[in-house]
C-alpha cells in the first residue's frame, strides 16, 4: 500500500525541536510494510527532497527564500497571533500545498491520502478531491485538537463541516474531541479514536530511579501560552517555596509568555528555583525528565491529547494533570497519576505536597504510569491500530 502523507510540522535539520509524531508514525507504518511519501512545507534551508528511512519527504515551495516562516518556531497559529504581516502568507501557503499534492498524486499511484489536521490539510485533501484531471484516492484525516477547538469562527466552521463531509474517513486524537464534532453536526460513519503514539523503548526509558532524583524537582513541557496554565504553576511554585526553599521548577518549551515568565522570576528573586530550558529536542526532553520527579500539566482548557503527559510517564516521572477530559483518558485519579481541578492553585499546591511528602504514593504512580503508557501508547501498539484502519478502509 503506497500512502501521501499531508503535514504542516515535520523535523529535520534545523528545526529538530519540531513535533515528530507525523515522521514517527510514517517511520513505524513504514516498518510494517506502507510505501509512504510525505509532503510539507519548505522552512530553512531544508533540501526540497530527501529520503529518511525509506520516507521520501518532499517540501514544497511556497514564496522566496528567508521568507517561509509560517510553520516555524511555535506553529501556524500562535505565528499568525505573534507576526499578523504572515497573513499574507497564508493563501501562498495552500495554494503550493495543492499544486505539489496534485503534482505527486498526478505521478505517483497511491492507494490513499492521509492528511494530519482538518485545517489545512483536510481542506487540501478535499479541495483535490474535487479537483479536475485527477483521481484522488481516498482521504483520512487526522484531527488533532487545536484545527476544531481553536478555529472557532462561522466562516471556517462552514470549511469544517464541508471537509468532514468530503474525507472518507477520520481519526480523532482523543474521545474528547468527538464533542466538537457533534457541535458541528458530523455525521460520519469512519471515525475512530487513534492517538498520536510515543517511543517508550528508546527515547522516554527511565534513566534515573526515583531515589536518585531530586524530590523537590518539578517540571513542565509545553508552549508557553494562557491555556497551558503556567502562569498558575508558577504561582503555585512560589507559594511553595516558603515551605519548600529548595523546590525546583524546570520549564521546557518557549511561546508568548517567554519574557513575561522571564521577569518575573528575576522580580520575585527565584532565579536557582525556576528554570527555563527553552525548546528542546526529544533526547534533550527525556534527559531533563529523568532529572525531575514530578511532572505537572496546569491546562487551563481541554488539549486535543496530551503527547508530553505519555512522555513524562515513560520517564518515571510522577504526573500531575488538570482533571480535563482528555486527561481522564490517560490518568486514573491515584492510580497512575493525581488531578486537580482546572485553574484552582490551592488544589494543584496540595497534590504536588501530596507526591513531595507521600513517597510510597509517587513510587506506587510512577510504576503504574510507566505499566499503562507502554501498554497502550507505545509506537508499537499505537501504529499496529493505525495499519490495520488504514488497510480496513482500503479493503472496502
Amino acid at each position: 500500500m503506497k500512502l501521501l502523507v499531508l503535514t504542516s510540522t515535520l523535523p529535520g535539520k534545523h528545526n529538530e525541536t519540531d513535533p515528530r509524531f507525523v515522521l514517527d508514525l510514517c517511520l513505524n507504518l513504514s516498518r510494517q510494510g506502507m510505501e509512504i511519501d510525505i509532503l510539507t512545507p519548505h522552512v530553512n534551508d531544508q533540501p526540497l527532497q530527501e529520503n529518511i528511512s525509506g520516507i521520501t519527504i518532499y517540501r514544497y515551495r511556497y514564496f522566496f527564500s528567508g521568507f517561509e516562516k509560517l510553520t516555524s518556531g511555535n506553529g501556524i497559529l500562535p505565528n499568525l497571533k505573534k507576526h499578523k504581516a504572515y497573513y499574507f502568507l497564508v493563501p501562498f501557503f495552500l495554494f503550493g500545498q495543492v499544486i505539489a499534492a496534485y503534482k505527486l498524486i498526478k505521478k505517483n499511484n497511491y492507494d490513499f491520502v492521509h492528511a494530519h489536521w482538518l485545517i489545512p490539510q483536510g481542506l487540501i485533501a478535499s479541495l483535490l478531491k474535487i479537483a479536475p484531471f485527477i483521481q484522488c484516492p481516498p482521504v483520512l484525516c487526522t484531527i488533532h485538537g487545536s484545527d476544531i477547538v481553536k478555529l472557532d469562527t462561522y466562516v471556517l466552521n462552514i470549511f469544517k463541516r464541508w471537509i468532514i463531509e468530503n474525507v472518507d474517513a477520520i481519526t480523532l486524537v482523543s474521545k474528547s474531541l468527538q464533542y466538537y464534532l457533534d457541535q458541528l453536526g458530523a455525521n460520519h460513519n469512519n471515525i475512530q479514536v487513534c492517538p498520536m503514539g510515543v517511543d517508550l523503548k528508546g527515547c522516554f526509558t527511565i534513566q534515573k530511579k526515583p531515589e536518585e532524583r531530586n524530590p523537590l524537582s518539578l517540571i513542565f513541557v509545553g508552549r508557553l501560552i494562557h491555556q497551558k496554565g503556567i502562569l498558575e504553576l508558577i504561582e503555585v511554585i512560589r507559594d511553595l517555596y516558603k515551605n519548600y526553599p529548595k523546590i525546583e521548577l524546570n520549564i521546557i518549551g518557549e511561546g508568548d509568555l517567554s519574557e513575561r515568565i522571564n521577569n518575573y522570576i528575576k522580580e520575585e528573586g527565584l532565579e536557582k528555583n525556576i528554570i527555563l530550558h527553552g525548546a528542546k529536542t526529544p533526547q534533550q526532553v527525556a534527559q531533563l525528565l529523568n532529572q525531575s520527579s514530578i511532572f505537572v500539566m496546569p491546562s487551563t482548557i481541554n488539549e486535543g491529547f496530551g503527547l508530553v503527559t505519555i512522555e513524562a510517564m515513560g520517564c518515571g516521572c510522577a504526573v500531575l494533570a488538570s482533571d480535563l477530559p482528555s486527561s481522564r483518558e490517560i490518568i486514573q485519579h491515584e492510580t497512575n497519576g493525581l488531578l486537580f481541578k482546572p485553574s484552582d492553585m490551592t488544589d494543584m499546591a496540595r497534590q504536588v505536597e501530596r507526591l513531595i511528602l507521600n513517597n510510597n504514593l509517587k513510587e506506587q504512580i510512577v510504576t503504574q504510569a510507566r505499566q499503562s503508557a507502554v501498554e497502550q501508547y507505545d509506537w508499537t501498539a499505537i501504529s499496529s491500530k493505525y495499519f490495520s484502519y488504514i488497510t480496513d478502509l482500503y479493503s472496502k
